[in-house]
């Protein structure tokens, strides 16, 4: 009989008496030899079989990649349905693990004392009280370590001077949508300011009555092609539309843009903006 005749066979030994004659064949395995053995196998589909079960026994194991660290988020708005839906936008993205919900200013601080996330999103008004200011107050004074963004849709000029004043970095208008609270998130971990558009001139008039000292124009050491690029940054144009109006390159607007943030000391088209609303630019602009 021939090797591997039996279907289960393996690896057969054939035992005889002394005159040579077949006695008996017994099957023997040796599964340290079945990578090698396996060409003896008649059985397509036990052949596959053992074939995978050595292939994982034996691959290498590979661990998942560590994830990159996460921005912790807690949300405050006393609008169920504002927060649910700010909710799913923000566990949406790659960076950001929202920590918890809550509806009051009095909850916040309860949760901020057994976890600080990394950002508070607040709404300014609860219950049509403005709070969020002297709750950004208590965070401030309490967790320095938080940051905070306000989402809200009030946008009366003192109440936004209040903030600016405070030292609110962050204040998005509801109307902009979700987006605009991941990328304002995004701003006030790189210290940056961030409001919407309409908030800038407030921004800019909080900032100027609240400062005593007279300062001197920074805006004396642009040049005028800075000038120009400063009121279109202000005006929200992006850079392609930029340099199609004043007929220059893209990476000439980028360098215009990196003149001015280090002229001016700020790090963000806010703070260009802010500079430009300040000393008048806009004034007369198309």
């Amino acid at each position: 009989m021939s090797r591997g005749t039996g279907p289960f066979a393996i690896w057969p030994s054939t035992y005889g008496s002394s005159s040579g004659k077949l006695l008996a064949q017994r099957p023997r395995y040796n599964l340290s030899r079945v990578p090698n053995r396996l060409r003896w196998f008649n059985n397509g589909l036990i052949c596959k079989l053992i074939t995978l079960a050595v292939a994982l026994v034996t691959r290498k194991l590979v661990l998942p990649k560590q994830p990159y660290p996460m921005t912790s988020v807690l949300l405050l708005d006393d609008h169920p349905a504002t927060a649910n839906g700010l909710s799913i936008y923000l566990l949406s993205a790659s960076d950001i693990e929202v920590v918890g919900q809550v509806r009051t200013p009095a909850d916040a601080l309860t949760f901020l004392q057994r976890q600080q996330p990394d950002v508070l999103v607040s709404d300014m008004c609860f219950d049509k009280q403005v709070e969020g200011i002297n709750l950004f107050l208590s965070v401030r004074q309490q967790f320095p370590n938080i940051r905070v963004v306000f989402y809200s849709m009030i946008d009366k000029s003192n109440i936004v001077r209040d903030a600016v004043v405070a030292g609110a970095q962050a204040y998005v208008l509801k109307k902009y949508g979700e987006e605009k609270v991941h990328q304002a998130i995004q701003a006030v971990l790189a210290n940056e300011l961030y409001y919407s558009p309409e908030l800038v001139p407030i921004l800019v008039q909080a900032t100027m009555s609240n400062s005593k000292d007279e300062e001197p124009n920074p805006l004396s050491a642009l040049t005028q092609r800075e000038r120009e690029v400063m009121v279109l940054i202000a005006q929200e144009y992006g850079t392609g539309q930029i340099a199609k109006k004043l007929f220059i390159s893209e990476s000439t607007v980028q360098n215009h843009r990196t003149n001015l943030m280090t002229k001016l000391d700020v790090k963000s088209n806010v703070g260009i903006a802010f500079f430009a609303f300040k000393y008048g630019l806009l004034k007369g602009a198309e």
